[in-house]
C-alpha cells in the first residue's frame, strides 16, 4: 500500500463518520438545527481569525496590554462567544420555523432531512480540512526549522516528516480537493506556505545552495523573491517562531499571488524535495 493511501483511509473514515452522524440526527430531529450549528461554527471561526489578526489593537482599545493575555487565547474566546450567540439564535429560529408540527418541519426530517444533511456535513468536512491544512502548515515550518538546525550541526539522521503533513499532502492529492479548499483557505494554501518555507530555509546557506540547484532554484532567483530573503520583519517572525503571522505576512501573500510564481509554488513538492536533500 502506498504512503498516500495509508493517509487516505483515515480521511475517508472521518468524512464517512461526519456524514453518518448528520444523516442520523437529521432523520430523527430534522436538519434545521445542524445547519444552524454549522453556520454558527463558521461565524465563530471567522470571528476568531479576525480577532487574531487585530488582537493587539482590540486589546489596547480595551485597556489591556498585549502581554497580559495571549492573542491566541483571546481570539479563541472571541470565536467561542460568537459561536454560542449565533448558535442560540439559529436554534431558536429553527425551533420556531421548523418544529415537527409545522408544515416545513415535515420536510426537514426523515429521508428528506437525511439527504439535506449532507450539505452541513460537507461544510464540516471542509472546515476540518481547512483546520488540517492550517495546523500542518505551522507544524511543517516548525519541522523545517528544526531539520535545518540539525543539518547545520552535521546530523546524519534526517528528522521524519510529521504525519499531519503527510496527511495534508494525501488530502491535496485527491483530485479537485486542493483547488476547492484554496477558495476558502486563509492560512495554508500551497503557494504562500511553500514561499514561507523557502524563505525560512534560505537561512541555512548549505541548504540554500542545494535548493538553488533544484526545482526551487527558479523561484529563489525571481527578482521579487530575493528581497524577501533579507526582509528583517520576516526574519524576526522566523526567529521568534511566529509562523502563523509569517504565513499571513502581506509580502508573502503578495509575492505568492504573482502569476509567474503562483503555479510554480503551488506545484512544488517541498516535502519530497527536502527529504531528498536532507538524505543526500
Amino acid at each position: 500500500m502506498s504512503t498516500a493511501w495509508q493517509y487516505h483511509i483515515p480521511l475517508a473514515i472521518v468524512a464517512a463518520a461526519v456524514a453518518a452522524y448528520f444523516m442520523l440526527r437529521a432523520w430523527t430531529f430534522g436538519v434545521a438545527r445542524p445547519i444552524a450549528s454549522v453556520v454558527a461554527l463558521g461565524g465563530g471561526i471567522y470571528a476568531g481569525y479576525q480577532t487574531f489578526l487585530h488582537a493587539n489593537t482590540i486589546l489596547e482599545a480595551l485597556s489591556f496590554k498585549p502581554e497580559q493575555i495571549t492573542t491566541l487565547g483571546f481570539s479563541i474566546l472571541a470565536g467561542l462567544v460568537v459561536f454560542l450567540i449565533l448558535r442560540k439564535i439559529g436554534h431558536s429560529l429553527a425551533n420556531r420555523m421548523f418544529s415537527p408540527e409545522s408544515v416545513l418541519g415535515k420536510f426537514v426530517a426523515g429521508p428528506i432531512g437525511a439527504v439535506l444533511s449532507l450539505i452541513p456535513a460537507l461544510l464540516v468536512v471542509a472546515a476540518l480540512s481547512l483546520g488540517l491544512r492550517a495546523e500542518s502548515a505551522i507544524k511543517e515550518l516548525k519541522h523545517i526549522q528544526s531539520a535545518s538546525k540539525a543539518y547545520a550541526l552535521g546530523s546524519s539522521n534526517p528528522l521524519p516528516t510529521p504525519p499531519i503533513v503527510r496527511m495534508r499532502d494525501a488530502l491535496e492529492g485527491i483530485p479537485g480537493a486542493s483547488e476547492f479548499l484554496d477558495q476558502f483557505d486563509l492560512i495554508g494554501p500551497p503557494a504562500p506556505r511553500n514561499l514561507a518555507a523557502l524563505v525560512l530555509l534560505s537561512g541555512n546557506f548549505e541548504l540554500y545552495k542545494k535548493l538553488n540547484r533544484s526545482a526551487a532554484g527558479e523561484i529563489y532567483r525571481h527578482p521579487r523573491v530575493k528581497p524577501l530573503l533579507e526582509d528583517r520583519d520576516l526574519q524576526r517572525l522566523i526567529r521568534n517562531r511566529m509562523f502563523l503571522r509569517l504565513l499571513r505576512h502581506e509580502e508573502i501573500l503578495r509575492v505568492a499571488e504573482l502569476p509567474a510564481l503562483k503555479n510554480q509554488l503551488s506545484s512544488l513538492d517541498l516535502t519530497t524535495l527536502l527529504e531528498q536533500i536532507l538524505e543526500s
